[in-house]
């Protein structure tokens, strides 16, 4: 608790440095947490594991596609200066040097899965960044992060929530997925009255500020989760080549 309300003190008061890491934090989070869903589907499947490079160069891309690509979209600037006029300059001048490398990174990253015959993870990457080159920003964001990586992540929660784990090893995977998004929820409707309470509190227009609380709040909150997940991947993704 401690880390989330310093790292939302930290994006209250230094709301470009701030953002800047939460960037950070989200293009790694879910970068490795592909790689690793991918990796744990592999090795439930019996297949021989990648090697650490190709973890990492998966990991790198496909985490900064869904992420960096629309931020760093000249349609991007409308929707930030709506939510919070001081990050539409998160990147500086160094917007399309960002933009412009990633998509050569993409590109070598294609190229290097097609040799190595990595067909199923050329796809989620080519998918990634179809989406993120021709759906408007946010809504390419939304769909990646709704029915790709929350899904994903989610069904790899099973294993470790003992009820999600339960209706799984039964054979209802439904009601395993349910189990696994359920304790999220109070989390959720504790942090859209949080930033309620926080705007009604400093006199804000509840039209203009309420969404940039509410955000600052849910990254904060994600603060820990994400670190948590990092070590968790690192340790899985480690053991897969020992």
């Amino acid at each position: 608790m401690a880390l989330a309300v310093a790292s939302g003190f930290v994006i209250f008061q230094w709301n470009v440095f701030g953002f800047q890491l939460v960037v950070l934090m989200s293009f790694l989070h879910f970068g490795f947490g592909d790689a690793s869903f991918l990796a744990e589907l592999r090795q439930n499947l019996g297949k021989k594991a990648r090697s650490p490079s190709h973890h990492f160069l998966y990991a790198l891309t496909s985490g900064a596609v869904p992420v960096l690509l629309p931020l760093t979209s000249e349609q991007t600037s409308t929707a930030l200066k709506e939510i919070q006029p001081e990050i539409i300059n998160w990147a500086g001048s160094s917007g399309t040097t960002i933009r412009n490398l990633l998509l050569i990174l993409v590109g070598l990253a294609l190229i290097y899965l097609t040799l190595a015959r990595q067909w199923r993870d050329a796809l989620d990457l080519a998918s990634l960044l179809l989406l993120a080159l021709i759906a408007p920003p946010l809504v390419a964001f939304a769909v990646y992060f709704g029915c790709w990586h929350a899904a994903r992540h989610t069904a790899r929660l099973t294993s470790l929530l003992p009820t999600s784990n339960n209706w799984a090893q039964s054979g209802k995977s439904l009601r395993a997925y349910v189990a696994a998004i359920i304790p999220g929820i109070p989390a959720l409707i504790g942090a859209c009255a949080l930033a309620l309470v926080f705007a009604l509190k400093w006199n804000q227009d509840l039209s203009k500020t309420y969404l940039w609380i509410l955000l600052v709040i849910v990254w904060a909150l994600t603060v820990p989760h994400m670190l948590a997940t990092a070590r968790f991947d690192r340790k899985f993704l480690a053991q897969l080549n020992n």
